[in-house]
């Protein structure tokens, strides 16, 4: 367990949605859990900027998103690589800079195992 610091405080645990073994840490995006000891949870989805340039690109081919002019995610976190230390770090700075809330959604109580 990490210690919250900034609008939530105590401990909480993180995770991430799906199978980690069949990730690319540079072209993806996975949905990432935090559960505080309160029991609030919070989820966002963490994007890759490879992985926005992939999905653009698969979508001038669908015809999704106006054929890729654009693409959206609620609570839609960018970073450059997907590993456990970048998102822990980013956690935690949004933690502190009471940002946290505005970047994750509040969710019900995880109901959910994490891969």
């Amino acid at each position: 367990m990490t210690q919250a610091i900034g609008e939530h405080s105590g401990p909480y645990t993180t995770g991430w949605i799906g199978d980690r073994a069949h990730i690319d840490p540079d072209d993806e995006n996975v949905d990432v859990w935090v559960e505080f000891e309160s029991g609030e949870s919070y989820i966002a989805t963490f994007f890759t900027l490879k992985n926005l340039a992939t999905l653009m690109a698969r979508y001038r081919e669908s015809g999704e998103c106006a054929s890729g002019l654009y693409v959206w995610g609620s609570d839609m976190i960018v970073v450059e690589r997907l590993t456990d230390d970048v998102i822990e770090r980013t956690i935690a700075d949004l933690l502190k800079s009471g940002e946290f809330t505005g970047a994750f959604s509040y969710c019900e109580p995880r109901v959910y195992e994490d891969g």
